[in-house]
């Protein structure tokens, strides 16, 4: 890519920056690459474009997965890169805020700094968009927050945000109540229904921030995983909106645990069948793939996928698509 300088009025800098502060655009170079584009190019298909995505989950601090997926991107000069949660160590002797919080600065931020210099050094440039999952403390959520800046990525927690030129990118943590000790990023699922009716295996009781103690009341649902994605979802453009949510819709191909019982979440296969967004992305089920021996579902018009990759293993399991073209171009590769 060349870089050419652009003269604009005042009047014309103030409208780049009001959409740029509107997250329609991720810069005032964006906004006017999308304006050249859409006035000479109109007759262009998406299909005949490209905007190469990177997609896995799970990592859990496997370092060597980490620089696997960064080599990728460079080796086919992917656009984006999607990171969708569980990002630091979960093994007992790191397992801690402090030692995690330790991995993020000491590790997987210099390793993204890294990354982006040598994409730097090929004139190139991708995007990078993180996702705390359930087994990441919610203290280091500030010490992510704070280093987006200085690491080159965005923290997509809770939030949606410009993805590219007008697609948009969705990001959500919370996971359905599981039998785990840990509920930092754990939520009541459905506006109204209780769990005991499909869900066998949880506790309701557990612990935040390795510390203070959290317990659910059934039969308080202020606070549900529906109404958070009814609230992220609402007013945006289906076909240009990524949905990423750490937990995968229930009842499919990407919630599958042994003995094929499903743990998913019914409030994210609900929005999705209501909002119909272009893409679904989702982990947490590390073995889904696996079982059920399929990597993706289509929920309607959405396209649903999951990576399927499990940290322990030495191979890192990571899918790739073309945003404008996601169904024709999606493939599953382990590296």
């Amino acid at each position: 890519m060349r870089t050419i300088q652009v003269r604009l009025n005042k009047k014309l800098i103030k409208k780049a920056k009001e959409l740029v502060e509107r997250d329609l655009y991720a810069s005032k170079s964006e906004v006017i690459r999308d304006a050249l584009r859409r006035l000479y190019f109109p007759q262009i298909s998406t299909k005949d474009r490209e905007f190469r995505v990177i997609y896995t989950s799970d990592i859990h601090g496997n370092l060597a997965q980490y620089k696997k997926l960064f080599g990728r991107a460079i080796e086919t000069k992917a656009d984006s890169i999607i990171i969708g949660g569980d990002l630091l160590p979960k093994d007992k002797k790191n397992r801690t805020p402090i030692k995690q919080r330790r991995f993020l600065e000491k590790e997987l931020i210099p390793l993204i700094c890294k990354f982006h210099k040598k994409n730097a050094q090929k004139n190139h440039k991708c995007k990078i968009f993180i996702l705390l999952g359930n087994d990441d403390f919610r203290k280091n959520l500030s010490v992510l927050k704070r280093n987006q800046k200085k690491g080159g990525y965005k923290a997509i927690q809770n939030k949606c945000i410009s993805f590219y030129e007008n697609f948009k990118i969705a990001g959500y943590s919370y996971v359905p109540l599981t039998p785990f000790s840990f509920k930092d990023w754990e939520r009541l699922d459905l506006n109204d229904e209780k769990e005991t009716k499909t869900r066998e295996n949880f506790i309701l009781e557990g612990k935040i921030n390795n510390s203070s103690i959290k317990k659910f009341d059934l039969s308080d649902r202020k606070y549900n995983i529906e109404k958070d994605l009814q609230k992220l979802t609402k007013n945006k453009n289906p076909k240009e909106l990524i949905l990423v949510t750490h937990a995968p819709p229930y009842n499919t191909s990407l919630d599958m645990i042994s003995q094929k019982k499903h743990v998913g979440s019914k409030a994210i296969k609900k929005i999705i069948k209501e909002k119909q967004p272009l893409v679904g992305l989702h982990g947490h089920i590390h073995e889904t793939v696996k079982l059920s021996g399929h990597f993706f579902e289509e929920i309607g018009n959405t396209l649903s996928i999951s990576s399927g990759n499990d940290h322990i293993n030495k191979k890192l399991s990571i899918i790739e698509f073309n945003l404008f073209n996601p169904r024709q171009t999606i493939k599953r590769i382990c590296i």
